[in-house]
């Protein structure tokens, strides 16, 4: 009796009969709690029992057909690399393959999904040097799954050797002398790549780059998938053709597949050189690949071109022909930018800044490329291409810089065309995209650009949308090192004070978060940046500073505030303006504000300036403490509000 499992579990039922009992259940909710129990089930049963009795019931029970969807997620969902562990660990995993193999082969989608995503999650944590039985079976079920049995359902099986290609070449790379399993995988793939149902075509394309990513070899790349890739890109279903041209633009992009990608470019540069064709595209094969995508018939092919082609530009600018394809190219993208279809220019425009950070030179001397990038901003331009125009061109501000290679009049030429027609486009989206990119983009921008969005922010921060008032203050910090601490005092800390009052409380929460990182600013930009506490070295704007200029107009404000929202901002801004290099006098006046905020009415405001208090005392000295704020929370022990006595006992437990 001691071998049993309900003896090893301690347990007075035998828990695999009732798991048996439970998914022969009527009621699907009994079915899907015996699902989730599965891993319990297991460990409470032992290695050996699982493997035993717990898994061959499992099994039992997919095989046997009839189940509901939901019920056969679930199961896909449990049998990960979790439930390997419950089985001993290595190559016990072999154990779930017949199980996975059934559900992979299911007619619903996300349960295939998911039969696979377990699969690839067991072989990409399997110790593949532990696992040599399950290496040659998952092998064996790929193959199976490509050439599916006259019972099986045919082209759900395929789909699913295409999602499994990728993690079983990944998990053979891990192991040794396995050079022909790989070939057999690799062949598989190519197999369901040619298959007659446009379905598996577009599955196969759909990952082709983790495929390529999971090949080791430069060669191995090039000689399996360069048919398969060729095909793709040339299928008669613009569904295939869309995928291909994506998923071959992320291969492109990523610098792991470079040497690949090399590869495959080198086994078909030949054939293309003999054509005698002296077009830009005529002797490199991604760049005959964007040519055939962007004329294409079908604006779904179009698009996706558009969307990858920042991957196309990173190979072929790294080639040592970049100079002569260049051109070609960005034509090309124009086109793209100029397109009839509204999907397609806004999948360009929203390409742009990638494709001018990798040819700033190139991008800046196309004529046709930047009169379509500023085209984009025309009135009459449809609001969805105008709106990712928006937010195009003004990073593009930062991308065209000089200091990325480009010339100043292409940066001047995209400033002129921002500021007369984006910053106060009829549409506040619009006009969000633009000025959402500012804080990014204005260290990069000349002095007189510089000082015409200043001018922007001084004069317009009033708006009616409370989230242009919020974006113009996210500017602050990048224009007061772009501009220095006397033109920001002259022009813009005004702008800054009115703020703390502002009738929407996003905008106000933003106020105290500019103020404290213009507190927080080095004075020499290249110390650090706003997004960066600065703790030692000078700052732009020091204690004195921002007392004079913000906290005394705060303070004389304060009395006149109605609103109590209102007295908690001022509060929360106080809080800010102390910090560690703050003079004993201002921690002083900030300590007797905040102990005369503590006493307001509104106990929002009382706890408000006690927790601030409680930040301050770390920067005060004894006398502070032990005259100002030890005696005021003294007072407020015994506060009305239970807020209140709780952030009183936090302060008096920091001093």
């Amino acid at each position: 009796m001691a071998d049993t499992p309900a003896a090893v579990a301690g347990l007075d039922f035998d828990p695999v009969e009732l798991l048996e009992t439970e998914l022969k259940a009527a009621d699907r909710a009994r079915r899907l709690r015996a699902v989730r129990g599965l891993s319990a089930v297991a460990t409470a049963c032992g290695v050996e029992a699982a493997k035993a009795r717990v898994l061959p019931v499992v099994e039992a029970h997919v095989s046997a057909g009839g189940e509901e969807d939901e019920v056969h997620l679930r199961i896909a969902e449990v049998l990960d690399f979790s439930f390997v562990t419950c089985l001993g660990g290595g190559d016990a995993a072999q154990l779930l393959l017949p199980v996975l193999e059934a559900l992979c082969r299911v007619e619903e989608t996300t349960v295939r999904d998911r039969a696979c995503l377990s699969l690839a999650d067991i072989l990409e944590k399997l110790d593949a040097g532990k696992a040599p039985k399950t290496a040659d079976r998952v092998v064996k079920l790929v193959s199976a799954l490509a050439d599916p049995s006259g019972e099986a359902s045919g082209f759900g099986s395929k789909c699913s050797a295409a999602a499994l290609c990728a993690p079983v070449l990944a998990f053979l790379a891990r192991c040794s002398d396995r050079d022909d399993d790989k070939n057999k995988v690799r062949k598989v793939f190519r197999g369901v790549c040619e298959d007659d149902a446009p379905l598996v075509r577009r599955a196969a394309a759909g990952k082709l780059s983790e495929v390529c990513a999971s090949i080791d070899g430069p060669q191995d790349f090039a000689t399996s998938l360069t048919p398969s890739i060729t095909k793709l890109l040339e299928d008669e279903l613009d569904a295939v053709r869309v995928v291909a041209v994506s998923q071959l633009g992320a291969v492109l992009r990523e610098e792991k597949c470079r040497a690949g990608s090399e590869a495959w470019s080198r086994t078909i540069q030949q054939d293309l050189e003999s054509d005698g064709e002296a077009a830009w595209y005529s002797t490199q094969p991604a760049a005959r690949v964007v040519h055939a995508a962007h004329s294409d018939t079908s604006w779904r092919v179009r698009e996706a071109v558009a969307k990858s082609f920042d991957g196309y530009c990173a190979y072929l600018s790294a080639q040592a022909d970049a100079e002569s394809v260049a051109p070609g190219l960005l034509d090309a993208f124009a086109s793209l930018l100029d397109d009839g279809e509204v999907e397609v220019r806004a999948a360009a425009f929203q390409s742009c800044v990638a494709v001018a950070k990798l040819l700033p030179k190139h991008f800046a001397a196309s004529e046709g490329v930047m009169a379509s990038t500023c085209g984009g901003a025309d009135n009459r331009v449809e609001f969805k291409v105008r709106l990712a125009a928006a937010g195009a061109l003004a990073r593009l501000l930062g991308a065209l810089a000089p200091v990325n290679g480009a010339p100043q009049t292409a940066q001047d030429t995209i400033f002129r065309t921002v500021d007369a027609r984006l910053f106060s486009d009829e549409h506040v989206e619009v006009a969000l995209a633009t000025l959402s990119a500012l804080a990014d983009v204005v260290p990069f921008l000349n002095e007189e650009a510089a000082e015409r969005v200043a001018s922007l922010c001084a004069a317009n921060p009033v708006s009616d949308n409370w989230r242009v008032r919020r974006a113009l203050l996210n500017a602050l910090p990048a224009l007061a090192q772009a501009r220095g601490k006397k033109a920001f005092e002259e022009q813009l800390v005004q702008g800054l004070v009115e703020r703390f009052r502002d009738r929407t409380a996003e905008v106000r929460k933003a106020a105290v978060t500019i103020l404290a990182k213009l507190r927080d600013l080095p004075e020499d930009p290249s110390d650090g940046n706003e997004m960066c506490s600065v703790v030692d070295g000078p700052r732009l704007f020091d204690g004195d500073w921002l007392m004079s200029n913000v906290g005394s107009k705060l303070k004389s404000g304060y009395g006149d505030l109605e609103k109590y929202l209102h007295r908690v901002t001022v509060v929360q801004a106080f809080e800010q303006l102390s910090h560690d290099q703050l003079a004993p006098e201002h921690v002083e006046v900030i300590v007797e504000f905040l102990c005369e905020a503590a006493r307001d009415p509104v106990a929002n405001v009382r706890f408000t300036a006690v927790r601030a208090l409680e930040t301050c005392s770390k920067h005060a000295g004894d006398e502070a403490v032990s005259t100002h704020i030890r005696p005021l929370l003294d007072s407020l022990k015994e506060d009305g509000d239970d807020d209140v006595r709780a952030h009183v006992a936090s302060a008096a437990a920091a001093l």
